[in-house]
């Protein structure tokens, strides 16, 4: 009884070791079952028709996107391909508004004034304007905008005094434009003609211009140091200029390092007269040293008003 029940057991075990797993499962009935990519596309039908996502409208909308999301290259990328369906006949519809296409060029030409790319920014806008439209004004503003931000004040001042002087742009934009050339003229330390030109303008919505021509005031009255001075402190009293343009830490170490190096070629010319190897040594190094002290102190007093200068710019508040 034992035995048979034993050899039920391990004929059992062995139909399990040998027989496929499959032979075990529960099969469901075929049509209980979907393949998962049917389900996908029923989904997808039922949401509705499938995205064109080459349509013009929908590239713009990417680009716009891509724009907003600060992603520049992939949006100038897309706002291109965009404008190359210009010529496409099937695409004519959605690309029949010219100032769609117009606006792209203007994007364009921020994208790469964001990504420091001024002469491609340049190129962009200028694509506005000679199309001669109602965006053409708009562009030329961003011209000089962008030659600004690049610290081209020369060429920024070009291209707002020819904006100034168009006869096809309104008032406010005329003044804005002035707006810019007066600002312009201060970070060219060009301080009485800013002045001159604030005080002509009036005053326009947004525009201050008592507010710049304030700045234009404090800029021409701010106090610098003399370079001529500083030098001829140093001259009188080694290491003296420094103190007068605010760096005592130089004086500290210029001063002694005139003394001693002069005091070792005077040593040295005592004991061994004009032929002293030591005198003239430490003579030409004390010399170099004082020269040094002398035209030293006079750059650093330029230096100073420069950053001084800079200082003050960077405080300015710029319009819109």
């Amino acid at each position: 009884m034992k035995s048979s029940a034993m050899r039920r057991f391990f004929t059992c075990l062995l139909l399990i070791l040998i027989l496929p797993p499959s032979c075990f499962a529960t099969e469901f009935p075929k049509q209980n079952r979907i393949p998962v990519d049917q389900a996908g596309q029923d989904e997808d039908s039922s949401t509705g028709e499938q995205v064109d996502y080459d349509h013009p409208s929908n590239i713009l909308k990417f680009a716009d996107y891509l724009y907003r999301t600060g992603d520049y290259r992939r949006a100038i990328a897309e706002y291109h391909r965009y404008l190359s369906l210009e010529n496409s006949p099937n695409r004519v519809p959605v690309l029949e508004v010219k100032v769609s296409r117009h606006n792209c060029w203007l994007k364009i030409g921020d994208c790469h004034r964001q990504m420091g790319e001024v002469e491609s920014a340049i190129s962009a806008f200028q694509e506005v304007v000679k199309k001669g439209n109602t965006l053409a004004e708009k562009a030329r503003y961003q011209i000089g905008t962008t030659y600004f931000l690049a610290a081209d004040h020369q060429r920024s001042i070009a291209a707002f005094s020819e904006l100034a002087g168009s006869t096809w742009t309104d008032s406010l934009r005329q003044e804005k434009a002035k707006l810019w050339i007066g600002i312009n003229q201060l970070f060219l330390h060009q301080w009485d003609q800013a002045e001159d030109l604030f005080t002509a303008l009036s005053k326009v919505e947004d525009i201050q211009p008592s507010y710049y021509r304030t700045l234009a005031k404090q800029g021409r009255e701010m106090p610098r140091k003399r370079p001529i001075l500083a030098a001829a402190l140093s001259a009188g009293a080694p290491g003296a200029g420094r103190i007068y343009v605010g760096r005592p830490a130089d004086f500290l170490t210029t001063l002694p390092a005139v003394i001693l190096t002069g005091w070792l070629a005077y040593d040295g010319f005592r004991q061994s007269g004009v032929r002293s190897v030591k005198g003239w040594t430490f003579g030409t190094i004390s010399g170099i040293f004082y020269l040094s002290n002398v035209y030293g102190s006079a750059i650093t007093a330029q230096i100073h008003n420069r950053q001084t200068v800079d200082q003050f710019l960077q405080q300015i508040v710029l319009p819109e």
